[in-house]
C-alpha cells in the first residue's frame, strides 16, 4: 500500500438568499494527500574477512564465515515510522552469476538459514527457482542458488546482518584473494530504491613463522671465488596458518621477486618501488638475487669469508611475510686446501660390498654436508671435505633381507643357542641378533624363520650393520661402534654384517654371486595319489623316500584346488610356526633340526591337513618349487643339498631327464634325472656351436639322481645344452648362464 498523508478540511456557509428567517447553513469537505517519492538512503561498504585454518580439510587451507551487513534510512514522509525490504545477490568469484539470495520477500521460514534451490528437479524446471529468477531479472540465479529471508528494517535507521548459517550450507568462503560482488538492494513502502555494490574478501592476514638454522657454515669455492646458497637452506620448518609449507616462499633481505615474474626464474635487486630487473653479472658480484620457481627459494653470492648476519624471509602465499637471522661463517678463503676421507666396507672374509651408502659429516656444519656418496665394485669409496674440519662417517645399505638368509642360517643359530656348535666370531653373533636385542635367543629364530616364510619382508633389525674395522665388538649384550670419526685419520673402513646370515653366502656384488658348499644329495619325501571329494578334509601323510642325514629343509608348495587346515608331527617335530600360508594356494615350510635327521623309507615325517575346494586327485593338488622359499635342504655337514616331493602312483617305467633349476643361474644350478633302474649314464654339456665343455660319467642309482655343475666348471657363459645318454635312452635340454 503506498505510503501517503491525509489531510481533511471542512466548508460551512450561510445561505443569504433564503426568505428571512430561513437562512440555512450548508457546506463541504476537501481531501489532500502527499505522496512519498524520496527513495531510503543505503549505505554498504566493502568487507575483509580474516581467514582462519580449516580443521575439517584435511589438506589445510583457510576460510573465513561471512557475516553481510549494510544500513538503511527512509526520511519518514509519510509516517512516524515504517519499514524498509531488503535485496542481496552475491556474486561469488565476481562470474556474472548470483550464488546467493538474501531478500524480505521470500518466505519467511528461511529466516536464519540457507535453503538451496536448483534450476531442475528431476530434469523438470523448479517452479520456486523459476519464481526468483522471474523476481530478479536484472541479477541472473546460478544453477544452484543459497536463498534466506532478511528482516525488513525500521525506516529510521537499522543494519541488516545477512546470517550466516550453520552445516553444509553456512556461508562460508576460502581464503583466495579474489573479489567477490555484492549488489544490495532497499525499498521502502512507496516502492522508492537505493542501491550499492561493494565487495568482500577472505583474506589471510597472519604472517608465516619462519624456523630456521641459527648458526652456519658454507666453504668457498676457490675457482671463481664464491659461495651460493639459497634461502631455502637455511629452513628448519617454517610453517604458516593458511599455506601449507610446500608452498612458503623463501628469500633474503626483504627484498622478494618480481611479483609478476615470480613462475618464472630470473635476477632481482632491490628498486626504488619493489624489486626491478638484474643481470646474472650483478648476481656473480652479489649484487643482486636469483629467483628459481622449482625451489620457491632465491639465491644469493657471498665473494667474501667472514660472519655474516643474514636474514631469511618466508613469505606466504598471500604475500604476508617475516623473517629470522642467521648467523653465516664463510670459511675457505685459507689457502690449505682441503683433505680426502676414504675408506672401504668388507665383510669379515673380507668380500667387498658394493652400493653402500657413506655418509660424511663435519663439523662445524656446513651447508653443503652431510655428503653422501656409494662403494664401487671394490667395496671403497672417498670425498673431499675442507681442511680445518673435523668428521664423522657413517655407512647403510638397506632392503635385500633375504639376501644370503635360508634355513640354514636357522641350524647354524640354533646349534649356537642350545650350545652344540658355537658361532665362532662376534660379527656373526652380530648376524644371528636379528631382532636387535643385543643377545642372542630363539627370538631370533622366530624373527628370521617369518622372513624365510615369506609372511614378513623385514625385521626389527637393519638389514646390514656396519661396526667400524678395528673396534671392538661386545658380546655380553652386542654392542659396537657404527660411526668413524676424524681420529680414525685415513683410514675409515666398515666390517659388513649381513644380518640373518651366519654361513656367510650372502651376495656382495652382482658382479661375484656368492657359491655355497652343495653336496649332491637329495632328500626325497612322497605322498600316495588319493581321490578327495569336494570340501573334503583330508590328511596327507609325507613320508621319507630318501631322508638321510638331514639337519633341516625348506621349500616352496602350491595347493591348487586346495586350501591349508594344519599340520602334524610325525618323525619330525614341526608346528604351524614352521609353516607360511600366503595368498593363492602357496605354502611356504622350514624346518630346522639340533641334530641331523635319518628316517627309514615310508616313515611319516609329518602330515598336511587340507581342504580339497573340488573334486581331484592329491596329485593334481600339490607341486614343490622355488617361488618364494628357496627348495633345499642340509646335511651335518651343513652343505646345501636338494629337496623333491614326489607323489607315489604308477611305478616310472622309463628314464626323464628334468630342467636344470635354477634357470637361468649366476652362480650354479643343479640337473636331475629319474632312472627306472641304477644303471651307468653320461651327462654331457656343450655350447652353441657343439663343442663339449663338460662330461660325466655317473653310476645312476634308482630313481632321482642329480648334478651340480657351477658357472667356474663350465667356464662359459650364455647358452649352453646338455644331455643325458644311457643305454638306448637320450634327451637335451637347454640352460642359460647370465652375467
Amino acid at each position: 500500500m503506498a505510503h501517503v498523508k491525509k489531510w481533511r478540511v471542512e466548508y460551512t456557509y450561510i445561505n443569504w438568499c433564503a426568505p428571512t428567517g430561513q437562512n440555512t447553513l450548508g457546506g463541504y469537505v476537501h481531501y489532500y494527500t502527499y505522496k512519498d517519492d524520496i527513495a531510503p538512503v543505503l549505505t554498504c561498504t566493502n568487507q575483509m574477512f580474516a581467514a582462519t585454518p580449516n580443521t575439517q580439510n584435511p589438506n589445510g587451507g583457510c576460510e573465513a564465515q561471512v557475516a553481510l551487513e549494510a544500513s538503511a534510512s527512509d526520511a519518514l514522509v509519510c509516517a512516524d515510522e515504517s519499514w524498509i525490504k531488503w535485496q542481496m545477490f552475491f556474486d561469488g568469484w565476481a562470474d556474472g552469476t548470483v550464488d546467493r539470495l538474501a531478500s524480505s520477500f521470500v518466505n519467511k521460514s528461511w529466516n536464519g538459514i540457507w535453503v538451496p534451490q536448483t534450476r531442475l528437479i528431476a530434469g523438470v524446471p523448479n517452479p520456486v527457482w523459476t519464481a526468483l529468477q522471474n523476481q530478479h531479472p536484472n541479477a541472473p540465479l546460478a544453477d544452484l542458488v543459497y536463498v534466506t529471508y532478511l528482516k525488513p528494517t525500521k525506516a529510521s535507521g537499522e543494519t541488516v546482518k545477512v546470517p550466516v548459517g550453520t552445516g553444509a550450507t553456512a556461508f562460508i568462503l576460502n581464503a583466495e584473494n579474489i573479489s567477490h560482488k555484492v549488489l544490495w538492494k532497499v525499498t521502502d513502502g512507496c516502492g522508492n530504491v537505493d542501491q550499492c555494490e561493494s565487495t568482500v574478501m577472505v583474506v589471510d592476514k597472519k604472517a608465516p613463522t619462519p624456523y630456521c638454522v641459527s648458526i652456519s657454515t658454507a666453504i668457498m669455492q676457490t675457482n671463481p671465488k664464491m659461495v651460493e646458497l639459497w634461502a631455502r637452506d637455511f629452513d628448519k620448518g617454517a610453517f604458516d596458518n593458511c599455506s601449507p609449507q610446500s608452498k612458503l616462499y623463501f628469500t633474503f633481505d626483504g627484498v622478494a621477486p618480481i611479483y609478476s615474474r615470480v613462475n618464472e626464474e630470473h635476477f632481482y635487486k632491490a628498486g626504488a618501488n619493489g624489486s626491478v630487473n638484474a643481470t646474472a653479472a650483478e648476481y656473480a658480484q652479489g649484487k643482486a638475487y636469483k629467483w628459481l620457481p622449482s625451489s620457491r627459494s632465491a639465491g644469493k653470492v657471498w665473494v667474501a669469508c667472514g660472519t655474516f648476519n643474514v636474514n631469511v624471509d618466508v613469505w606466504d602465499e598471500a604475500w604476508n611475510t617475516d623473517y629470522c637471522t642467521v648467523v653465516l661463517d664463510i670459511r675457505g678463503c685459507d689457502p690449505t686446501g682441503s683433505r680426502i676421507v676414504s675408506g672401504s666396507v668388507a665383510t669379515a672374509n673380507g668380500q667387498a660390498v658394493n652400493n653402500v651408502a657413506v655418509t660424511v659429516s663435519v663439523s662445524p656444519a656446513v651447508t653443503e654436508f652431510p655428503k653422501t656418496v656409494y662403494t664401487g665394485v671394490a667395496g671403497t669409496y672417498g670425498t673431499e671435505i675442507p681442511a680445518g674440519f673435523d668428521y664423522v662417517v657413517e655407512a647403510n645399505k638397506g632392503g635385500d633381507y633375504l639376501n644370503g638368509v635360508s634355513t640354514l642360517d636357522l641350524v647354524m643359530i640354533q646349534r649356537h643357542i642350545l650350545g652344540l656348535q658355537t658361532l665362532d666370531n662376534n660379527y656373526l653373533m652380530i648376524a644371528a641378533d636379528v631382532n636387535n636385542d643385543g643377545k642372542v635367543t630363539a627370538s631370533d629364530l622366530t624373527e628370521l624363520r617369518k622372513l624365510i616364510l615369506g609372511v614378513t619382508n623385514n625385521f626389527a633389525n637393519e638389514s646390514w650393520r656396519f661396526p667400524v674395522a678395528g673396534t671392538t665388538v661386545n658380546v655380553n649384550p652386542i654392542s659396537f661402534d657404527e660411526v668413524s670419526s676424524t681420529a680414525n685419520g685415513a683410514d675409515n673402513n666398515f666390517v659388513a654384517v649381513k644380518i640373518g646370515d651366519v654361513n656367510g653366502n650372502v651376495t656382495t656384488n652382482i658382479n661375484n654371486p656368492s657359491v655355497e658348499a652343495r653336496s649332491n644329495s637329495n632328500v626325497a619325501m612322497s605322498v600316495a595319489d588319493a581321490a578327495v571329494a569336494a570340501g573334503e578334509v583330508v590328511e596327507i601323510p609325507v613320508t621319507a623316500a630318501n631322508f638321510n642325514d638331514v639337519a633341516g629343509f625348506q621349500y616352496t608348495m602350491n595347493l591348487d584346488g586346495a586350501s591349508f587346515v594344519g599340520i602334524n608331527s610325525g618323525s619330525l617335530e614341526v608346528t604351524a610356526s614352521n609353516v607360511g600360508v600366503l595368498e593363492n594356494g602357496v605354502l611356504t615350510m622350514s624346518y630346522a633340526s639340533n641334530e641331523a635327521v635319518n628316517a627309514t623309507e615310508g616313515e611319516v615325517l609329518f602330515t598336511l591337513v587340507v581342504k580339497a575346494n573340488k573334486a581331484m586327485n592329491v596329485s593334481e593338488m600339490i607341486t614343490m618349487n622355488s617361488d618364494v622359499t628357496r627348495a633345499e635342504s642340509y646335511n651335518s655337514d651343513l652343505k646345501v643339498g636338494n629337496v623333491s616331493l614326489s607323489v607315489r602312483t604308477a611305478p616310472v617305467a622309463s628314464i626323464e631327464l628334468f630342467q636344470n633349476e635354477p634357470n637361468p643361474f649366476k652362480g650354479q644350478t643343479t640337473v636331475s634325472f629319474n632312472m627306472s633302474e641304477a644303471a651307468t649314464a653320461t651327462l654331457s654339456v656343450y655350447d652353441v656351436t657343439g663343442k663339449v665343455v663338460s662330461v660325466r660319467n655317473i653310476d645312476a642309482t634308482k630313481g632321482l639322481n642329480s648334478e651340480v655343475f657351477t658357472r667356474e666348471q663350465l667356464g662359459v657363459s650364455g647358452v649352453l645344452y646338455y644331455t643325458l645318454v644311457s643305454g638306448d635312452f637320450t634327451a637335451t635340454k637347454k640352460m642359460i648362464i647370465v652375467e
